[in-house]
């Protein structure tokens, strides 16, 4: 007996149909939903009952600015300094800006500036050409 069969034997062992019944009853057996109940039929109903809001949890709001302390011998100072102003932030900044990717020019500036390149290989082949006839001449 191979494993597979094995393993297949146990699955069949444990499996019982008895556990998993379809069943289809219809609605009027069956109990309405809680919320039927104690919902309001009418808008006059609506103004006797309570009034319930559902406020959102509250997000921490960010620092604009950060308590530098500074030590000196007897002296303690606390300074609040904005956020940008702070090592740490420069040091993120820095690594944010480096992580960015610079965009590829469209397709038609790179068309203008291959062709701005090939006027200008052919305006120092021919500025070559006009010194090397005034050469000759000379």
């Amino acid at each position: 007996m191979s494993a597979l069969e094995r393993f297949l034997s146990l699955i069949d062992d444990e499996y019982d149909p008895g556990l998993f019944e379809r069943t289809i009853k219809p609605a009027s057996a069956c109990q309405p939903p809680e919320c039927i109940h104690s919902a309001p039929v009418s808008v006059f109903q609506l103004a006797t009952r309570e009034l319930s809001v559902c406020a959102r949890p509250r997000t921490k709001p960010k620092a604009t600015h950060a308590l530098q302390v500074t030590r000196e011998p007897g002296i303690v100072r606390c300074k609040l300094v904005p956020i940008s102003e702070t090592d740490e932030w420069k040091e993120k900044e820095f690594q944010r800006r480096a992580r960015q990717i610079v965009p590829r020019p469209t397709r038609q500036k790179r068309l203008h500036l291959k062709n701005s390149r090939n006027w200008k290989q052919l305006d120092g082949a021919a500025g070559l050409i006009d010194r090397s006839l005034t050469d000759s001449k000379v």
